[in-house]
């Protein structure tokens, strides 16, 4: 289904401030990293370079790296309450404490690289297993299916995972006025400099996929703030979506009428 373009900049506004649950049960997110990273992230200097670290770091399987080529950190630290608030001009349960407070600030990281995580799982899931997780809904599984799941979702089996392009998904919104505004409000909610979104045509297992993606620039480097695009009209739980090189040109032209 297409999502209607006037809801985009208010699903925007609106996922900057919900906090997921899903995350990697067996780390611990607290710093230190334990191990050392194998993939260098360090100076992504294009929201493109941002997403290249991200997607080598999956395929590495290797968590420290990936999560260093978040804003993670960043938006803890500097999101701020009063605009996002002020902004909807709303509270809600699901809205992030104030990162005044230091003890709001570190709760902060928690939900934001919990957020990310779960969208990190279900874009391995939806690269590795045909059973339909990125929907956000539960799913029957017989005794066979559980083990065949467990099976599938191996993560070393995206070694061969490759980012082939990535671009704005939608030309007409890159530089319209009322987009700009917007970018620019989002990132002042985290307090970076800048905000982005990329549309990712990644190949694995000899299929073609499109992931979405957010970005933020901090000074002269960009990081990944979430794994999802609303002008790519991609699933807000970060699933990737099959496509063809074709599909993918028209796509990043601002053609979505197939979906």
């Amino acid at each position: 289904m297409r999502v209607a373009r006037p809801l985009i900049l208010a699903a925007l506004a609106i996922l900057a401030m919900v906090p997921a649950t899903s995350t990697l049960a067996s780390y611990d997110p607290r710093r230190p990293h334990p191990e050392a990273s194998l993939v260098d992230t360090v100076g992504a200097t294009t929201p493109d370079l941002a997403v290249r670290a991200y997607i080598q770091a999956l395929a590495a399987g290797d968590l420290a790296a990936l999560l260093d080529a978040t804003a993670i950190d960043e938006m803890a630290a500097g999101y701020r309450f009063d605009l996002l608030t002020k902004r909807l001009g709303a509270w809600t349960p699901s809205t992030l404490p104030p990162s005044d407070y230091p003890l709001y600030a570190a709760m902060n990281r928690e939900f934001l690289e919990s957020r990310l995580l779960g969208q990190t799982v279900q874009l391995a899931y939806s690269l590795l297993s045909d059973q339909p997780t990125g929907e956000g809904a539960g799913i029957q599984m017989s005794d066979a299916q559980v083990d065949f799941f467990l099976a599938d979702v191996d993560p070393a089996r995206l070694a061969s995972l490759e980012l082939i392009d990535s671009r704005f998904p939608d030309p007409k919104w890159e530089h319209d006025e009322r987009a700009v505004a917007n970018a620019q409000q989002t990132a002042a909610t985290y307090g970076a400099d800048e905000w982005t979104e990329r549309l990712a045509l990644v190949s694995f297992d000899d299929a073609l996929y499109e992931v979405g993606f957010s970005l933020l620039r901090y000074g002269g480097e960009w990081k990944v703030q979430g794994q999802s695009s609303a002008y790519g009209n991609m699933s807000v739980f970060g699933a990737a979506r099959p496509t063809t090189k074709e599909l993918y040109e028209r796509h990043v032209s601002g053609d979505y009428s197939n979906l």
